[in-house]
């Protein structure tokens, strides 16, 4: 079951820190992308936790780790899925690439 939680349709746009809104063509944070209501912060955080927990030996622990998202996060949108990604060295080692998290509308 998905849920409506999204303002509007996104398009995509890869690797920008942001998507765009295509009404006003601007670029959105992820607050902006949702509705006032929805909790969005810990729903992420939640589900990202639940990945990496899946893998730990892949990040960092700690300080180094992943310690939630922030208001700036990296985020793309593919194929109407809400994808949250992290620079190199930002929760990660390098080896490990860009850490990307897809994140259910359900």
């Amino acid at each position: 079951m998905k849920y409506n939680i999204f303002r509007y349709e996104l398009m995509v746009k890869d690797m920008a820190g942001g998507g765009i809104n295509p009404e006003h063509s601007t670029l959105e944070q992820l607050k902006d992308i949702f509705k006032d209501s929805f909790q969005y912060k810990d729903v992420i955080n939640k589900e990202i936790n639940r990945q990496i927990s899946k893998d730990p030996d892949r990040y960092f622990t700690g300080k180094d780790g992943f310690n939630g998202i922030t208001d700036n996060q990296n985020f793309y949108i593919k194929n109407n899925t809400l994808v949250i990604y992290f620079g190199l060295y930002e929760i990660a080692p390098y080896a490990g690439g860009i850490p990307e998290f897809i994140i259910p509308n359900n």
